[in-house]
């Protein structure tokens, strides 16, 4: 797979294996990412292999990722870290369409460890969980809450990749703020955090032809080094929804109370 965009560039290859008798399903892969995102230039590659099984709406997987990545801040200096990750994750889809979810609930929550004894920089620990519910109210009218909450601990922040800390904002995340610009910032770059918490409202009404919504949303969140400093930082906007026949499509126009400051974004399909 090649993904060219404008701020990020990625080139993955995979081998994922057919599910066997027992529902499970073995991948593994090589990816190279660049990507130049709020004045942090970022090179990774990276080694993955995992093994997932799906029992009904829940799915669940175990594996091993190693990356090694180069990071510079805007005017800053480089710096290079590696780590060799075991990790867990558990997803649950309970909705009534994966395509098109009106009603029920996703739950994610993933688990990452890594010693500095076997590949890494560091030891760290990372938890993380999300959560998406989808509550149908009269004449196809509805409310959409979600949810994150991580946490990374580790000997030595600065040693744990940055796709292992935590950077928000943008779609799907803190609207009203330019795409992961908040955070924890190193010489103007937004290098993540150890913490990470973000709660979104949203609500739909129908408008105009079937299968067409207004929505109206506040969102807030924030990541940071620690608990103590962690702000929140508040979007409100409002927006179109389109239940396409491949998908939910929306576009959104929101402002971020902290900046004070106009975001578009535009989103395609129910990705969870």
């Amino acid at each position: 797979t090649l993904q060219l965009e404008r701020d990020q560039q990625t080139l993955d290859a995979s081998l994922t294996l057919p599910r066997d008798g027992d529902g499970y399903r073995d991948i593994a892969g090589v990816k190279l990412a660049h990507s130049e995102v709020q004045q942090l230039l970022l090179r990774q590659e990276t080694v993955y292999a995992s093994r997932l099984r799906a029992r009904g709406d829940d799915e669940h997987g175990y594996g091993l990722t190693f990356t090694r990545e180069r990071s510079t801040p805007d005017g800053g200096d480089t710096s290079r870290t590696q780590a060799l990750v075991a990790r867990y994750d558990w997803t649950r889809r309970r909705v009534d369409s994966l395509l098109n979810p009106q009603r029920g609930h996703m739950l994610a929550a993933q688990l990452v460890g890594a010693s500095r004894y076997a590949g890494s920089d560091t030891d760290f620990l990372r938890a993380y969980a999300r959560a998406i519910g989808f509550y149908p109210l009269d004449k196809q009218a509805r409310v959409i809450l979600r949810g994150e909450i991580g946490q990374v601990w580790a000997a030595r922040a600065n040693d744990v990749p940055i796709d292992w800390r935590f950077r928000t904002g943008g779609g799907g995340s803190v609207r009203g703020y330019a795409y992961q610009s908040l955070g924890p910032r190193e010489a103007g770059a937004v290098t993540g955090g150890r913490v990470l918490a973000l709660a979104s409202a949203e609500y739909q009404h129908p408008v105009g032809p079937p299968g067409w919504r207004l929505a109206l949303f506040a969102d807030a969140g924030n990541a940071s080094d620690r608990w103590q400093d962690w702000t929140p930082r508040l979007g409100l906007g409002a927006g179109l929804r389109w239940d396409s026949p491949i998908g939910p499509v929306g576009l959104d126009i929101a402002r971020g109370q902290y900046t004070k400051q106009w975001q578009w974004n535009l989103s395609l399909g129910a990705s969870f």
